[in-house]
């Protein structure tokens, strides 16, 4: 990005999707809240932490499905909802709300795909309630995760120059073309969801530590208060000071100027696009 200026105007487009994100929940009363950075934002800064650039909204399974849905008809002729199920160059089972004409490069996902400015809509399904469960869970979601990726031509710029590396990067992209991305994602699909039969204590989106750390109390998913976010209301949890205390410890200190930054994104073009205006 150029500057300060190009964040701001980032910002605040991703500021008006979680608006239209907002405004469809209100429609059809479903449940969304502010998640990871979004929250501690929101209750240490009142917004976007200084240094950050982007937005993250959380829904409970039957939600998240119900918000995919009534995209198809409801969602704004500005917007698209991207998921693995409206996208198959879209690996992720992590949903997207982004802008038309608009484009945001990032370094880890290969060209011509869907790349509009964006706002991610994580689910949350169940996960077992003791921790050797949740990393059995987490064990077949992270293998799913790399193998459609790889699969899909994401995650190339992780690659370094350690030759061991390179030799698993090899050998799973070997792996990856040899099973059909139809079955990957069901099996991925089937490792998130497994326990949503059951009413377990928690619950966890996709993540990089979502089995380990990021696994979240069910009932604090379910008790949500209106939080300020950039001189809106968005729902949160009302436990917000115990979510972030787990996730991140004394979240009011800030960290050190070398542990700041955003994504990586390596350009950003707006279009005709400039801050959308409120939705009801």
């Amino acid at each position: 990005m150029n500057g300060e200026l190009d964040c701001q105007r980032l910002r605040g487009l991703q500021l008006s999707i979680a608006l239209e994100i907002r405004r469809i929940c209100r429609n059809y009363n479903l449940r969304c809240f502010l998640v990871y950075g979004s929250l501690l934002g929101a209750v240490r800064h009142g917004g976007f932490i200084p240094w950050d650039n982007d937005m993250d909204v959380g829904m409970l399974r039957r939600d998240y499905d119900a918000f995919a849905e009534a995209c198809k008809t409801d969602l704004r002729p500005e917007f698209l909802w991207q998921s693995w199920d409206t996208d198959p160059a879209y690996p992720f089972p992590v949903g997207k709300v982004r802008l038309k004409n608009t484009h945001i490069v990032e370094s880890f996902a290969p060209p011509n795909v869907e790349n509009g400015i964006y706002v991610d809509v994580f689910p949350f399904d169940a996960v077992p309630d003791g921790a050797w469960a949740r990393r059995v869970q987490g064990w077949w979601y992270y293998a799913g995760k790399r193998l459609l990726w790889l699969k899909k031509g994401y995650g190339r710029c992780l690659l370094n120059d350690s030759p061991r590396q390179r030799l698993r990067y090899t050998a799973m992209s070997f792996l990856a073309g040899l099973l059909p991305y139809g079955w990957l994602k069901r099996r991925m699909a089937h490792a998130m969801t497994r326990f949503n039969h059951l009413r377990t204590r928690f619950v966890a989106a996709p993540g990089d530590w979502a089995y380990v750390k990021q696994f979240t109390e069910r009932a604090w998913c379910e008790d949500l208060v209106p939080t300020r976010f950039e001189g809106e209301e968005f729902p949160a949890f009302r436990a917000a000071d115990a979510y972030l205390r787990h996730l991140y410890g004394d979240y009011m200190e800030l960290p050190p100027p070398e542990q700041r930054g955003g994504h990586a994104f390596e350009s950003i073009d707006f279009g005709p696009c400039a801050p959308l205006a409120d939705s009801p």
